[in-house]
């Protein structure tokens, strides 16, 4: 744990995102205790300290980059707060296009996101809750025909027989609640286990990973696991 009397940032942390990949970067550079990198499941909220850890060989500050970026806060204090507010607006003229959105789906039309949310850690027990709101205008296009009649239009054209990668979802505007990246998990003796919602990446890559990526939005999943690599 840090000294008493150190500054600690709350880095929270989803697989895929731009503070996934500056975490990964502080890891490897002794700034944040290493997580695996066959499985990382979100979300995580870590709490570092450059006193504490001290300054690697070869970097020049004890403080990381991008430190007054994230919440700090003495560390005789509550561990508990607010997650960053996001907010998201797009337009797609012709067709539904989009990528890394998690569980948001870009229509064509206009399609608007909210996410935010709380985090807190008690003892060896850690809670986050960070929902992701979204309404898509969902607007008519000519679509790829697939055989099908009804529903069954609305599906992808290179494999009509699954509910895999549709084309629309529907005839009207829609709006979703999403868990998000929300985690409830216990660390002790070692061990973790849980549930998430978060998404999961499977493999060392970052574009295109073994198994699971975190293009798409999570599945809600019970986990249990060591707490260390």
């Amino acid at each position: 744990m840090p000294k008493r009397d150190a500054a600690v940032s709350w880095l929270y942390v989803v697989p895929g995102t731009v503070a996934d990949r500056y975490a990964r970067a502080l890891e490897n550079l002794g700034l944040l205790p290493e997580r695996s990198a066959a499985a990382r499941d979100g979300s995580e909220v870590w709490m570092f300290s450059a006193e504490e850890r001290g300054t690697p060989e070869g970097v020049s500050s004890g403080a990381p980059p991008w430190h007054d970026v994230y919440r700090t806060t003495p560390s005789n204090e509550k561990r508990w707060g607010l997650l960053p507010v996001r907010t998201q607006s797009s337009f797609n003229t012709a067709f539904p296009f989009h990528r890394g959105s998690g569980p948001v789906w870009h229509g064509k039309g206009f399609t608007q996101s909210l996410e935010g949310g709380w985090f807190g850690k008690w003892g060896p027990l850690a809670l986050v809750l960070n929902p992701v709101w979204f309404r898509a205008e969902n607007l008519d296009f000519v679509l790829a025909p697939t055989g099908m009649d009804g529903e069954g239009r609305f599906r992808s054209p290179l494999e009509s027989d699954a509910i895999d990668i549709p084309q629309r979802f529907g005839d009207e505007a829609y709006q979703v609640l999403s868990p998000g990246a929300s985690s409830l998990r216990l660390n002790m003796v070692g061990l973790t286990v849980g549930v998430s919602s978060s998404p999961q990446v499977w493999g060392p890559g970052e574009l295109h990973p073994l198994v699971m990526g975190a293009v798409g939005g999570g599945i809600p999943h019970v986990f249990v696991g060591t707490s260390t690599p």
